[in-house]
């Protein structure tokens, strides 16, 4: 067997139009940016939800889709295809490191983070 030189996964995000409606926003107009994710989250969760937000971490969701729709590369030699001795570039890029948000938006209280019982 050969793998496919692509990937056809695709991140989606659900939401709950009954939640949206309950805290006044549009239930047919979902947040498209971090802050926005933050923000309806908060407004969410203020109306009397436990969480207004989660998500599964995956680093193929906020680095490489990220990087992909952006042009911005994540590593040397062609991403890795160009060769061993790739190095990871993707935390060197300036502003608003994209991996990162989710974290931001769990530290500001919108996305509550569960650890697992010993």
């Amino acid at each position: 067997m050969l793998s496919m030189p692509f990937n056809s996964s695709s991140p989606v995000l659900w939401y709950n139009k009954d939640a949206f409606e309950a805290a006044g926003l549009d239930p047919n107009d979902p947040p498209e940016t971090w802050s926005e994710v933050a923000e309806y989250s908060r407004q969410i969760m203020d109306n009397g939800y436990e969480c207004g937000f989660s998500i599964g971490w995956q680093s193929w969701v906020a680095i490489e889709n990220f990087s992909a729709w952006h042009n911005s590369p994540i590593g040397t030699k062609q991403n890795g295809f160009g060769g061993l001795g790739t190095e990871l570039v993707f935390n060197e890029r300036p502003g608003d490191p994209p991996h990162l948000r989710p974290a931001r938006v769990a530290a500001g209280g919108h996305l509550p983070v569960r650890r697992p019982a010993r």
